[in-house]
């Protein structure tokens, strides 16, 4: 069954209201956690319903294609003796996420060259599968306004960013959620940077160290 990301959050959003139905849960001092993707999903939640505060780590705020850019720009190059090569493919990037996000060109019409590159950078599977999720999720995630979605947040925020986070790639995005939050509300956001973690909240040394992990070296 097709999953959008706005069923993900429909799904997020049941279980919410499940959990406001128990006895024993404070309605009053509800809070959310939302880790990588789920950081996506806690402001738009937060909006629907009153939660007492937003905590999130490792996630972003920017356009779903510009992360990717990202990741292609600045993570996955850590396992590339070309950094030269890895940077001149970011403008074919760009013209494949032009195509796919915006032109509404298939994957599957995608030139062989084309869907290699997708492949090595984004793990492009039949056609159809980006991270190992329909690319019609993403394509809907590209499309929602997340910075929107923080702006309008009146609750206590901890936006928190592991330093050898190669996901979230740096701490940039979850700076900026705290400075949108602070902006109209000031004080009311926490920017914090766990040392020595990675997106998965595990002790690492290093992002190299974290990459060479990830690529099983």
């Amino acid at each position: 069954m097709k999953q959008s990301f706005e069923d993900e959050v429909d799904g997020f959003a049941n279980g919410l209201e499940e959990l406001m139905k128990l006895d024993e849960v404070d309605r009053e001092n509800i809070y959310l956690f939302g880790h990588s993707l789920g950081g996506n999903v806690a402001p738009i939640l937060g909006k629907r319903y009153n939660v007492a505060g937003i905590m999130v780590y490792g996630t972003l705020v920017k356009p779903w294609e510009d992360y990717l850019l990202d990741m292609a720009r600045y993570s996955q190059p850590l396992q590339e003796p070309d950094l030269l090569a890895a940077e001149k493919s970011i403008p074919l990037l760009k013209q494949i996420h032009k195509k796919i996000y915006h032109q509404n060109i298939p994957l599957s019409r995608l030139s062989e060259t084309e869907k290699a590159l997708l492949t090595s950078r984004y793990d492009l599977k039949e056609d159809a599968y980006i991270f190992n999720r329909e690319f019609e999720f993403w394509k809907g995630f590209n499309e929602i306004d997340f910075f929107s979605y923080w702006n309008e947040v009146k609750v206590p925020v901890l936006a928190m960013y592991g330093s050898t986070d190669v996901h979230a790639i740096s701490a940039t995005d979850t700076e900026h959620i705290a400075h949108i939050v602070n902006k109209n509300y000031p004080g009311k956001a926490t920017y914090k940077l766990v040392e020595g973690t990675d997106h998965l909240f595990a002790r690492v040394d290093s992002k190299l160290e974290e990459m060479e992990y990830i690529m099983g070296d």
